[in-house]
């Protein structure tokens, strides 16, 4: 893939979340979906039977990363009898061990796996444009990811294929206010979350209860490494790659050295994995013709990036409190 390849004639807007309640209106008047629906909470079984009754679905195939809520997804939709295959997409920057774990899990369910190739090489993306930040995530997984599900599921051209993931609504505020629905649907692509209403807790307990395995990464990095652009990189994971994922770490660096001389004069603006900054979408608007509508794709980098500040803010507050406990003992009877 060379770098032209990232290059549109065409640019289009990003979807906004205006563009998000149009989406929704359209599909409620497209399907007539009574209004009602829009406040209830669906089990999985109930998504999975609108799915079938009012949309005409057959095929779920599941987005999976290897994390627990795509896990949770696929063990669920097995039970219903409904899951028909496991999609993965080969992003060119997974933690070397992941596919391996994805392999031997799906055989060890029984589940049918396929491991698409990418359409991007994350390289070019890196020497035309620098690493990543929070800003562009959104672009750069529609690059890497969306756009090859979207691709394969179009070429496919069975129109009653719908691709499941594992977003849930409570998983942060952002994802939250993003995603009001859980159907969507993108030309003649539908994207459906069986386990949108589910709270925090319960993907972790299902796949303890059910022994679905996570990704090795977990145990590391708290994600599951199927993609480490370093959109939301936090400034441990450089040090957690090296000991952990030294190959990655390797690569990154040489991507890092390589930006200095081969990379394009934005690309050095840029040129630090995980710095948190990165080319913004502003700057990519005038590139690119193709935006994600959604980010199902991605379960877990931006919503890691938002459990951690809450974790650290957690952390801030209980060391203020021993701090102040420390005065108080320093101070003893003299109070």
């Amino acid at each position: 893939m060379s770098l032209q390849d990232f290059d549109s004639k065409k640019p289009k807007p990003r979807r906004s979340k205006g563009k998000v309640k149009d989406n929704l209106k359209k599909l409620i008047k497209k399907y007539n979906i009574p209004p009602k629906q829009l406040k209830k909470h669906f089990t999985p079984e109930e998504i999975l039977n609108q799915l079938r009754e009012t949309f005409g679905k057959q095929k779920f195939k599941v987005l999976w990363s290897g994390g627990k809520d795509s896990g949770s997804t696929a063990g669920v939709l097995d039970q219903l009898d409904a899951l028909d295959e496991l999609l993965t997409v080969d992003t060119g920057i997974a933690t070397p061990d992941l596919f391996g774990f994805l392999k031997d899990e799906s055989n060890r369910h029984g589940w049918k796996w396929k491991l698409l190739p990418p359409k991007y090489d994350y390289g070019d993306w890196v020497l035309k444009y620098g690493f990543p930040g929070p800003q562009a995530h959104s672009i750069v997984m529609g690059k890497l990811k969306y756009q090859v599900y979207r691709n394969h599921v179009n070429s496919l051209k069975d129109d009653k294929i719908c691709l499941m993931s594992g977003v849930r609504r409570s998983e942060s505020d952002r994802r939250n206010k993003k995603y009001p629905y859980h159907i969507d649907e993108d030309g003649k692509m539908m994207m459906a979350r069986p386990i949108f209403y589910w709270k925090s807790l319960e993907p972790k307990q299902y796949c303890l209860k059910n022994d679905i395995k996570i990704a090795p990464a977990y145990n590391s990095l708290h994600i599951s490494g199927d993609c480490m652009c370093g959109s939301f990189a936090d400034p441990s994971e450089p040090m957690l790659l090296k000991v952990f994922y030294p190959k990655t770490f390797e690569y990154i660096k040489s991507l890092e050295v390589r930006i200095q001389t081969e990379g394009t004069k934005l690309a050095k603006k840029y040129s630090k994995w995980g710095s948190g900054v990165g080319i913004s979408e502003a700057e990519l608007q005038k590139t690119f013709d193709e935006y994600p509508i959604m980010e199902d794709a991605c379960e877990d980098c931006s919503i890691h990036h938002e459990n951690m500040k809450v974790e650290n803010q957690k952390s801030s507050i209980l060391d203020e409190i021993d701090s102040m406990d420390n005065k108080i003992k320093a101070l003893g009877p003299s109070i």
